[in-house]
């Protein structure tokens, strides 16, 4: 789940199919007006998880995880509205990430041990970031200059005895940086300021 530049909270489900109750791919990504409107922008996912804006706003990326692609969409920030750009980026692993001023996707690889680096320009990996726990599921940007990536882990599926960082959030100081999160029901970013 997150908050998009036009306010509204967007938010993926996991298929039936997925949650081994039928052999239906029926997740999906919905989008959560201020005014309480709730839309289907994508359907027959099998996990719909990770989601992000471009620096300028008018591109959407979005991954259903079980196919180790992100897809790239055109955003339109008046309606919310998203079409393919025909453009993917094929990454293992891939669970949420978010974008850094650098115009890359910085993405927790599910099981990979590392955080991916994608360059929106081509789409392609530009480089893997290596960190002490197994399962990486999502990073954000943070701290006052928004410069620090927190990485949140996963415990569950880890065996804490040969990887004992398993479950903590790790945070890893970076030469991009990130942007305030946007709030529900408004349009501007706040300023780093108000932190």
């Amino acid at each position: 789940m997150k908050v998009g530049p036009d306010g509204a909270i967007y938010v993926g489900t996991q298929s039936k199919k997925r949650m081994k109750l039928s052999g239906v791919i029926d997740g999906k990504l919905y989008r959560i007006s201020p005014e309480g409107e709730v839309r289907v922008l994508l359907d027959g996912l099998l996990l719909s998880n990770g989601m992000e804006w471009s620096l300028d706003e008018k591109l959407f990326y979005h991954t259903d995880s079980d196919t180790g692609i992100i897809k790239e969409y055109f955003f339109d920030k008046k309606t919310g509205d998203i079409k393919f750009t025909g453009r993917e980026a094929h990454v293992p692993g891939v669970d949420g990430f978010t974008v850094g001023s650098d115009n890359c996707l910085y993405i927790g690889c599910w099981g990979r041990g590392h955080i991916a680096v994608v360059d929106t320009e081509t789409m392609q990996v530009r480089k893997e970031i290596p960190i002490p726990v197994k399962i990486p599921s999502s990073c954000c940007f943070c701290d006052k200059n928004m410069d620090i990536l927190a990485i949140t882990t996963v415990a569950d599926f880890s065996d804490i005895k040969t990887d004992p960082n398993a479950g903590y959030t790790l945070l890893l100081k970076t030469e991009a940086h990130g942007r305030i999160p946007y709030i529900f029901g408004e349009t501007k970013l706040r300023q780093s300021t108000e932190l």
